[in-house]
C-alpha cells in the first residue's frame, strides 16, 4: 500500500471459495484486520477466487481459477477443468450494466505534461498507467515542474509526483535531501525506499540518514530506514542500524527489531568487524531493543555457524559485555545455538569467556 490505509479492503479466499470484506485496522508499524461479510459466495465447490483487480472504470475484477483441488496436487489424475475458468466483474449497485466495459481514455496518445495531469486522478488505475508512461518516456524536461509540485504538495499527490520525478531521472542526491525532510512522512518513506534501490549513496546521504534515524518521528518510516539499511554498504547500513538501535520506543514494535537483525545479519560474514564495533560502544548494550532483541540473536548466528573464526567473535562479544546481565544473555544465545551439540573443541578463549 502506497500511503496509511485505514478502510475496508477485499480479499479472496481460494479454499472457501468466496470474497470477504475486511476492515483494516493499524496495529503499530504494521496492519491486522477484522473480517466483516462474504461479498461473494457460492454453492459450486470448485469455485475458486484466487486473485482480484480494480479494472479502469472502478469496477472490481476476480479471477475464478475453478479448480476442484486448489493446492493442485491431483491435477496430474485430471482433477482440473481448463474449459470453464472465469472473470467476474463486481459493479457498484447505482452502476447500469453494461455488456460492454467501456474503454477508458487512451493515455498512451497523451502529451507528457496531460499524463502528470493524470496524477491527480481519482482512478488508481489512471494514476499507474500514467506513471508507467512516463517512465518510459523518462521526459527529464519534466524534472523542474516535477520537483516544485513534489515541496507544493502532500498526500497522494505528494507521493505520485515523487515517484514521476524518480521515474523521469530527477531523484538526484540533492532533490533526496530536500525529499527528506518533506513535511508528508510517506514522501520521506518513498525517498528512503528509492533511495536504496542503488545499493550505494553518497557521503552526504548517508550522513542524513543515519542524523534521520536518530530524530524521525514516524515509526513507519523508521521501518524504512531500517529495510534500506540492509542494502548500504556495511559502515552506511549500520551507522543507521546504531541510531534505530537506541531507541527505547520501538522495543515492542512488531516489525522494527527484525528489520535490525536482518541489517545487522546481513553484514556478519564478510563486515564481522563492523558488526563487532557497534557492540564495542557500552551505550549500544544499555538500549531495552538492543538486550531483548539483538545481543542473543547475533551471538547465536555466529555459535550456529560454529567455524573457528565464528566462535572466536563469540568470545568477542563476551569480552565487549559491559555488564553480568549482558553476559547471561550471549549465554542464552549461545546455549540456544549449541543445543543438542557437543562443545567439545571450542577455542579456548571462549571456554574462558
Amino acid at each position: 500500500l502506497p500511503t496509511r490505509f485505514e478502510g475496508k479492503l477485499i480479499g479472496v479466499e481460494p479454499i472457501q471459495g468466496r470474497l470477504v470484506e475486511s476492515q483494516v485496522i493499524p496495529d503499530r508499524s504494521s496492519f491486522r484486520n477484522l473480517d466483516l461479510s462474504r461479498p461473494v459466495t457460492s454453492d459450486d465447490r470448485w469455485f475458486r477466487p484466487v486473485d482480484i483487480k480494480v479494472g479502469p472504470e472502478g469496477a472490481i475484477y476476480v479471477c475464478d481459477w475453478y479448480d476442484q483441488q486448489i493446492s493442485h496436487y491431483r491435477n496430474h489424475e485430471g482433477k482440473m477443468d481448463t474449459n470453464n475458468g472465469r472473470i467476474y466483474r463486481l459493479r457498484a449497485k447505482d452502476q447500469s450494466p453494461k455488456s460492454k466495459v467501456q474503454s477508458p481514455e487512451d493515455l498512451s496518445k497523451l502529451a507528457t505534461t496531460q499524463l502528470v495531469e493524470r496524477l491527480t486522478n481519482s482512478n488508481r488505475w489512471v494514476r499507474q498507467t500514467a506513471l508507467r508512461l512516463l517512465a518510459d518516456r523518462c521526459d527529464s524536461s519534466l524534472i523542474t515542474a516535477l520537483s516544485s509540485a513534489l515541496h507544493r504538495s502532500s498526500g497522494q499527490l505528494a507521493l505520485e509526483t515523487l515517484w514521476a520525478l524518480n521515474l523521469c531521472g530527477g531523484l538526484t542526491e540533492a532533490e533526496a535531501l530536500k525529499a527528506l525532510d518533506h513535511s508528508d512522512p510517506f514522501v520521506r518513506l518513498w525517498t528512503v525506499r528509492l533511495l536504496g534501490d542503488t545499493q550505494r549513496v553518497a557521503p552526504e546521504v548517508a550522513g542524513r540518514l543515519a542524523t534521520m534515524a536518530a530524530q524521525e518521528p514516524n515509526l513507519e518510516v523508521r521501518n524504512q530506514l531500517a529495510a534500506t539499511a540492509k542494502r548500504l554498504p556495511a559502515p552506511d547500513g549500520l551507522a543507521v542500524v546504531r541510531a534505530l538501535a537506541l531507541r527505547a520506543e520501538d522495543t515492542d514494535d512488531n516489525r522494527m527489531p527484525s528489520l535490525l537483525w536482518w541489517a545487522i545479519e546481513a553484514q556478519c560474514e564478510d563486515h564481522r568487524d563492523a558488526v563487532l564495533q557497534l557492540y564495542a560502544d557500552p551505550s549500544f548494550w544499555r538500549s531495552p531493543l538492543v538486550e531483548t532483541h539483538l545481543v542473543e540473536r547475533t551471538v547465536r548466528r555466529f555459535a550456529q555457524a560454529g567455524s573457528r573464526r565464528d566462535l572466536l567473535t563469540c568470545a568477542r562479544l563476551f569480552e565487549l559485555s559491559p555488564l553480568v546481565e549482558n553476559s547471561r544473555r550471549l549465554m542464552a544465545g549461545f546455549e540456544a545455538a549449541y543445543k543438542g551439540r557437543t562443545l567439545s573443541g571450542l577455542p579456548d578463549e571462549l571456554v574462558k569467556a
